[in-house]
């Protein structure tokens, strides 16, 4: 259990930072990551079953985080946040949290156009790329969709809510 205690506190601690400051600290992922991987290796750590198993949910949650960073959908703060994550609870935990994370982020990225009532000019936008692509099997609507204004917003709007359905479905 005093893992999750960890990545309890690492969460909120996140989701402050993230929503004050559009960042999530090193000086708060790194120690994080440590922690997690010290008490495996203590056997204290309640979230993961060995060290080589808090290792390797440290490795996963970066390296597909990392992934999605190199696309622009996530800021480095929230790469370092899975690794620590993983680091604390496991290969298996970090992976079912990242997929609802991502899920999470859809619904709210939803929710945030429909409440600007963006819904229709952003449907708009991706039908006439793939309108584009599909009758004028041309790629340059692609980076017209590309210019175009992204939608932002702190990751750990999804990411709280995501924690919370891992643990009911992993039973925790």
């Amino acid at each position: 259990m005093l893992g999750y205690m960890a990545l309890s506190l690492l969460l909120a601690v996140a989701f402050i930072q993230d929503v004050r400051q559009a960042k999530i600290a090193n000086s708060l992922t790194i120690p994080a990551m440590l922690t997690g991987l010290v008490m495996a290796a203590m056997g204290v750590g309640g979230g993961t079953a060995s060290f080589w198993d808090s290792a390797a949910g440290l490795l996963l949650g970066f390296a597909l985080m990392f992934g999605l960073y190199m696309i622009g959908a996530v800021g480095a703060g929230d790469v370092k946040l899975f690794g620590a994550i993983g680091a604390l609870t496991g290969a298996q935990f970090v992976v079912y949290s990242m997929m609802n994370s991502i899920v999470c982020a859809g619904i709210v990225g939803l929710v945030i156009v429909v409440w600007r009532r963006e819904l229709a000019n952003r449907l708009g936008q991706i039908f006439a790329v793939l309108f584009g692509i599909w009758v004028w099997r041309n790629l340059k609507p692609i980076q017209a969709l590309r210019r175009a204004e992204t939608l932002k917003f702190p990751f750990m709007y999804a990411v709280l809510p995501a924690m919370g359905l891992t643990w009911w479905t992993l039973g925790l």
